[in-house]
């Protein structure tokens, strides 16, 4: 019977090693250790783009994916052409960008739904 997991030695080479990073702006932190009221910035992106305009985005290029993997099988099946890999590639492609977009929408949905319990 191998031995259990949790007995077996770890090798040197795969042991966790502390990754902490350096706190640099601690201007809002008071010698007490409270945090000083400071004002969240509202809607303000980075890079200017919004949640929604990225998540209409993401929706877009998983739209035109499932189109022109829809367009590749269709071709294939005609006879049009006849690149098995590439058809293949494209439906995996199609998807895993599917899968990605459904797990994203259940995230959002999860998120709402602990926003609104949060004022309940």
């Amino acid at each position: 019977m191998p031995a259990p997991i949790h007995s077996l030695p770890v090798p040197q080479s795969t042991q966790l090693q502390s990754r902490a990073t350096p706190l640099h702006n601690t201007s809002s932190i008071r010698s007490t250790g409270h945090v000083q009221d400071t004002k969240a910035p509202q809607n303000n992106p980075i890079d200017g783009t919004s949640f929604s305009e990225r998540l209409s985005e993401f929706v877009q290029g998983v739209d035109e994916q499932l189109r022109t993997t829809e367009q590749m099988t269709n071709d294939f099946a005609d006879g049009k052409q006849n690149n098995i890999h590439g058809t293949m590639l494209s439906i995996q492609k199609a998807d895993v960008s599917l899968r990605l977009l459904a797990n994203v929408r259940n995230k959002v949905i999860e998120a709402y739904r602990e926003v609104m319990r949060m004022g309940a």
